[in-house]
């Protein structure tokens, strides 16, 4: 009698051993095409961006040519400012609760005709300006013809 329980205990003991793969498997199957079809494939763009450079040291001497003022165009609030030092200032509020995007445009235009050879422009905002507008943005000034654009921060608070 002892021996046969035994036998059925070994017996067991083998069946419980085995690994039962088979949900698993349904589970994966079940799994893989949900998560295919309900991946996001989004497409991304590379921007070229040129950040500004770090000054060696101050006590090198600087090359003798003329100050080049940079073409700046900064986010706010409230609209945005394209400018060329104090002398060259426009200013574009928001038309219907929206960045003008053409009017930038058409500035944007009128600074490459008279800077021919200016090829960047620094861009800053604030962090209120939504993601959509700062590429908008740099969209408007590459097509333009200021393929370098530099990055910056606009010091909150200030309005146009």
């Amino acid at each position: 009698m002892n021996l046969n329980r035994e036998k059925r205990k070994k017996r067991r003991a083998q069946a419980d051993e085995a690994i039962h793969i088979v949900a698993l498997w349904n589970l994966m199957l079940i799994l893989i095409p949900f998560l295919l079809l309900s991946a996001a494939f989004s497409e991304t763009a590379i921007l070229n961006l040129m950040i500004p450079a770090v000054t060696a040291s101050p006590s090198e001497p600087k090359p003798t040519s003329p100050v080049k003022v940079p073409i700046q165009l900064t986010l706010k609030m409230d609209g945005m400012i394209l400018e060329q030092g104090p002398s060259q200032r426009n200013l574009i509020p928001l038309r219907e609760g929206r960045y003008d995007i053409t009017a930038l445009a058409a500035l944007l235009e009128d600074f490459k005709r008279k800077n021919a050879t200016e090829e960047t422009i620094i861009l800053s905002s604030s962090s209120h300006v939504s993601y959509e507008t700062l590429i908008q943005a740099m969209d408007q000034c590459r097509s333009a013809g200021f393929p370098e654009i530099s990055l910056g921060s606009d010091s909150p608070g200030e309005t146009l």
